[in-house]
């Protein structure tokens, strides 16, 4: 456990106090085979825990793929490459999440979350997924569910907490977080808009430069390109999500020119818009042939949850 990790985070009222998630889907007790996916590039955090055989990861900078086996939990953050394989019957659990801390920063800008997580952390984080799953196929659930799915989404974040460290510990700087609150509650509602680091700048109360300084400082990106990285992963979700026109997603997204939004999102995802669409329905899971495993707790839940 990294207590210094958990204390950092525990004692920032202005991060924890502020703790949104949601959850995009995922299964429970999925057995699947899956040839090597396309490079993906996800708007979201991807967990997977194998029950039985081996779930393959490969990173484009590297040439083996990591192997991951019962007992293990992969963990892949938003905006990562990577490319994934199930060679042969693998039974699993996943999830697609985004857990969210602050004013809206995802929790993978504030901490290093290894890749690979075993143990007692890995058991518990196998057993979040399978229950989140089971919440959100209950089409009848009550309040009690929403709050039960809130309480194991924190418990998640306090597991990422515990396993991973802090990426910069001036980010817990409560005075910084404070000064720039402001900002990025408004970069969250107007990111559409068009925005100038000026204009952000006097919102905290600094000069350009300072400003520059002390928000790369806290959210792990400067102004302009965290922005962008806001207007790229609601491209990403619309292009998954809706059939709507690219040049609507682009206006949607922030993107007055839906040419340069096309380039820009082939430089930074790795191929254009219409080509993640086209490619968001080839990585769903292939049922093992005569596999008679329970319906309910085969199936994935609606959507595009069942990317893995």
């Amino acid at each position: 456990m990294n207590k210094q990790t958990v204390a950092s985070l525990s004692g920032s009222d202005n991060y924890c106090k502020n703790f949104s998630w949601q959850y995009y889907g995922g299964s429970r007790s999925q057995t699947a085979v899956h040839p090597k996916s396309f490079l993906r590039n996800l708007p979201f955090s991807v967990i997977v825990c194998p029950l039985e055989g081996e779930y393959y990861l490969y990173y484009p900078e590297e040439r083996a793929p990591r192997i991951y086996r019962t007992g293990e939990v992969l963990f892949v953050p938003p905006g990562r490459p990577h490319y994934v394989e199930i060679r042969r019957r693998c039974v699993l659990h996943h999830a697609h999440i985004s857990l969210r801390l602050g004013f809206d920063l995802d929790i993978t800008r504030l901490l290093d979350i290894p890749d690979r997580i075993s143990g007692g952390h890995a058991l518990s984080i196998a057993s979040i997924c399978a229950e989140m799953y089971l919440l959100e196929q209950d089409r009848d659930r009550d309040f009690s569910a929403d709050a039960r799915q809130l309480i194991l989404a924190a418990s998640l974040m306090q597991i990422f907490s515990q396993a991973g460290r802090l990426k910069n510990p001036a980010a817990m700087d409560n005075g910084l977080i404070l000064r720039l609150s402001p900002v990025f509650r408004f970069l969250k509602s107007a990111f559409r808009q068009q925005i100038s680091r000026k204009q952000l700048a006097v919102m905290a109360g600094f000069s350009e430069t300072r400003f520059h300084y002390v928000f790369k400082q806290i959210a792990g990106a400067a102004p302009m390109e965290y922005l962008q990285s806001l207007r790229l992963s609601n491209a990403q979700k619309l292009l998954l999500t809706t059939d709507m026109p690219i040049s609507q997603v682009a206006e949607e997204s922030g993107f007055a020119n839906p040419y340069f939004f096309s380039r820009y999102f082939r430089e930074k995802i790795g191929f254009p818009p219409s080509l993640y669409r086209k490619h968001k329905r080839g990585f769903f899971f292939r049922q093992e042939p005569g596999d008679d495993e329970s319906p309910r707790d085969g199936k994935s839940a609606p959507g595009f949850q069942a990317d893995i």
